[in-house]
Order: structure tokens, then C-alpha cells, then sequence
């Protein structure tokens, strides 16, 4: 369900107009919710597998039942179950008016920002996500035994197959990915930490800011005042008479 997370997380984090702390609320108890009936789903293969088995013994086909039901719940299943729950999500918040309400109010007192203070420690945990995503990728496409495995699982598929041998491959192509999401999702939170900052506003009620836009707001002042006239304006009309 690690997909299942990052896919329903992106959804509530993108919605606009809703406030920091009711998104981190909403994507925990959604996260807690996608990784019960993950667990619902994975007991529900024992009583739909022995109540085919037993209807057709000592079968290799008395499974097919059960990966059925899995092939289903993996392809359309979450995806129904995370779009309906971010859709009651949505309008429990109040829907298309109350985040339009609240685009227009500015009462964050802190938010999550691409860091524009860079430090040695920030590039670092850039550098380390990025060698997450290198294992993950070899933790997959550099395991000889997960590719003979996924051929196996093709194989399977085109000749609608149901063997010992197929559910085997199946079980280490599934270990190999379970690998590799693992170092992605954990160099991707690295990453995150490295790459966002979080802002609070200061006493006064307003963001920080930084060297760069303090020397970038000075210069356009200085330019301001250069181009403001100078003398009286009766001096000046003066001039341009005589002129």
C-alpha cells in the first residue's frame, strides 16, 4: 500500500486553499485507513482460497479465485477507494466554496516552501536521495533472479497460467519491488527534508525574508528614488517654457 499512500497523499496535498495542519491531519488518518484495508485485503485471500479449494481439491486452478481478487483490488479497487475517499474528504471540507473561501484569507501563521537557504547538510540529503533512487532502481533491474522471475510471471499471463512455479515467480517479483519502493520512499522523504523549508511568520505577521529579496527590494527603492525629480515644480515648468 506504500504506492497506494503516496498517490492518495499527492491528492490532498495539491488541493488548494486548505490549510498546512488540516492537509498533514487529513493525509495520516487517510494513510491509516489505506494501510487497514491493506491488511483486510491480504486476510480476505485465505477464506476466498479455501472455500475454492475445497470445492475443486488438490487443483493448482482452485486458486484462480483468490488471484482474481487480488488482480482486481490491485488494478481498480484502491484507485475506487482512494478517489471516493478523497472525493468525501473534499466535500466534508466544505468543497469548491470553502476552498475558494479560504484562497482568499491569509491566516497560515507558517508554511512549506522550497528552501532558498542552502546549506552543506541540505545537499547532502539531496545526494543521499538520489543514491536511495540508484538502489532502488538496482534493486530491480540488477537482480538477475527478479527479472527470470517477472519473464516467468509474463509467461504466465500470456498462457493463462496457474502453476506452483508462477505463484513463486509472482512471490519474488513482488518481494523485488516491495525492495525498491522501500529505498524510494525512503530516499524520497530524504529529499524532501532537504529540498523544503518550513517558514513562520514573525511577530510583527510577516514572512521572513532573506538576504537575496532584502538586496533585490533596496535595489528597486534605490532606483525608485534616482528616477523621482528633483526641484520645485515651478522650477521645472520653468525649464520646459523655456525649452
Amino acid at each position: 500500500g506504500v504506492h497506494e499512500m503516496i498517490f492518495l497523499s499527492t491528492l490532498v496535498l495539491m488541493t488548494d486553499g486548505v490549510t498546512q495542519r488540516e492537509k498533514f491531519k487529513a493525509v495520516a488518518v487517510m494513510c491509516a485507513i489505506v494501510y487497514v484495508l491493506n491488511i483486510v485485503r491480504l486476510v480476505a485471500f485465505y477464506p476466498i482460497a479455501v472455500e475454492d479449494c475445497l470445492a475443486n481439491p488438490n487443483q493448482p486452478e482452485c486458486l484462480n479465485g483468490m488471484w482474481n481478487y487480488h488482480t482486481f483490488v490491485y488494478q481498480w479497487g484502491f484507485l475506487i477507494v482512494l478517489l471516493l475517499m478523497w472525493l468525501v474528504w473534499f466535500k466534508f471540507i466544505g468543497g469548491a466554496s470553502s476552498t475558494m473561501k479560504a484562497s482568499q484569507e491569509d491566516k497560515e501563521q507558517w508554511r512549506i516552501v522550497i528552501r532558498r537557504r542552502w546549506e552543506q547538510k541540505h545537499v547532502t540529503l539531496v545526494g543521499v536521495m538520489i543514491a536511495f533512487f540508484a538502489i532502488a532502481w538496482f534493486w530491480v533491474n540488477g537482480n538477475s533472479a527478479a527479472m527470470d522471475a517477472k519473464n516467468i510471471i509474463d509467461f504466465c499471463a500470456f498462457s493463462d497460467l496457474t502453476t506452483p512455479n508462477c505463484y513463486e515467480a509472482q512471490n519474488t517479483w513482488d518481494n523485488a519491488i516491495q525492495g525498491a519502493w522501500s529505498f524510494a520512499v525512503l530516499g524520497l522523504v530524504i529529499g524532501t527534508i532537504g529540498f523544503y523549508d518550513i517558514e513562520r511568520k514573525d511577530s510583527q505577521g510577516n514572512w521572513p525574508e532573506y538576504a537575496s529579496t532584502k538586496s533585490a527590494n533596496a535595489e528597486v527603492e534605490s532606483t525608485t528614488k534616482k528616477e523621482k525629480p528633483k526641484g520645485s515644480w515651478r522650477n521645472r515648468s520653468h525649464v520646459d517654457e523655456e525649452e
